[in-house]
């Protein structure tokens, strides 16, 4: 599943990873960049917002980035599962199959995060 999903251009393949299974072009919102990056903003550190950025934006192994960083290969796919489980939690995967503008239709942001970061928020 890895490898299908890394063959689709970013976002999508991070969204085919996250949600499990193929999402058609026509499915995803037309703020779809914007809602990726205030999630990974939102959730996670900005190292292991970037390691998933490498990761599938940048299409990197996992042993370029874990030289990159100076990790053990291991590390950095434990990193990159965590990241994973996050953007799987209900808060987030919701801006991941809808974008920030249909989620945030009469809502403020997310729960104790004050500036969000997408203009459609």
């Amino acid at each position: 599943m890895v490898q299908q999903c890394l063959a689709i251009p970013f976002p999508r393949n991070l969204i085919c990873e996250v949600l499990g299974r193929d999402v058609a072009l026509e499915e995803l919102p037309p703020d779809i960049e914007e809602s990726v990056q205030y999630v990974l903003e939102q959730s996670m550190s900005e190292r292991d917002a970037f390691i998933l950025i490498l990761r599938y934006m940048r299409n990197m192994s996992l042993r370029e980035i874990a030289a990159y960083y100076g990790l053990s290969y291991g590390r950095i796919r434990q990193i990159i599962k965590k990241s994973q489980r996050k953007l799987r939690h209900p808060r987030y995967r919701k801006y991941l199959q809808d974008g920030c503008a249909k989620v945030e239709q009469g809502a403020s942001a997310l729960p104790g995060k004050t500036a969000p970061y997408c203009a459609a928020c």
